[in-house]
């Protein structure tokens, strides 16, 4: 399939249940010679989703949509769709990648990592200068990251993950120096947790610049 629209084949409803497509790259997406414009996911993909959605809605089949990409791409399509029961955000990962999603969908590991930045949509594209690098909210932009941002165009903020099981938190003590919080697994899966802790500063006339909160 190409990026740009072109080359669409397959049989999304094979006789034998199995959907073949071919794959190539039509556009300038990701790599090292070009800059994106968007972060968007090109229409094509997109209309790939739509049709393995129909076809998996025939046969009451669960959709999971598993993204490689080198840094965010707006997801709004997939997580507003029906059909798609889970999304997996792979990144671009290495030789024992595949093993990894493999395990991770089919239960024999339980997921636990949280995403490292915030997952825009597209909009983002349009509230930020591409020549303004600033953090912070200014004359050209709206801010950046889960520290400074301040539009409304967060799909995934910084920090979102899922789990195979639940956690129950009670309520944390904190000192001058630390933070301690007692961590149950209320469900029956054995799984890793990682909590996140964070700042926010009290809003001063000196707080002008300061983040809305940052990660402790």
């Amino acid at each position: 399939i190409g990026t740009d629209g072109s080359h669409l084949s397959g049989n999304p409803y094979p006789a034998a249940g199995n959907t073949s497509f071919e794959c190539w790259s039509g556009n300038c997406m990701e790599n090292e010679g070009c800059d994106r414009t968007s972060i968007s996911i090109p229409k094509i993909q997109r209309s790939l989703l739509a049709t393995v959605l129909d076809a998996a809605k025939i046969r009451a089949t669960p959709v999971v949509l598993i993204v490689f990409s080198g840094g965010a791409v707006d997801l709004t399509f997939a997580k507003d769709a029906v059909g798609v029961r889970a999304i997996l955000w792979a990144g671009f990962p290495g030789p024992a990648g595949a093993t990894a999603i493999a395990e991770t969908l089919f239960g024999m590991s339980a997921p636990s990592g949280r995403l490292t930045q915030t997952f825009y949509s597209d909009e983002f594209s349009n509230e930020v200068s591409m020549t303004d690098m600033g953090m912070r909210p200014g004359a050209h932009n709206m801010g950046r990251g889960y520290r400074f941002y301040r539009g409304q165009a967060v799909v995934y903020p910084f920090g979102h993950g899922l789990h195979y099981t639940d956690f129950e938190l009670s309520a944390g003590v904190a000192t001058d120096t630390d933070v301690s919080v007692v961590v149950r697994n209320a469900g029956t899966v054995a799984s890793a947790v990682a909590l996140l802790v964070f700042l926010v500063p009290p809003p001063s006339p000196a707080s002008d610049g300061a983040p809305k909160r940052f990660l402790a």
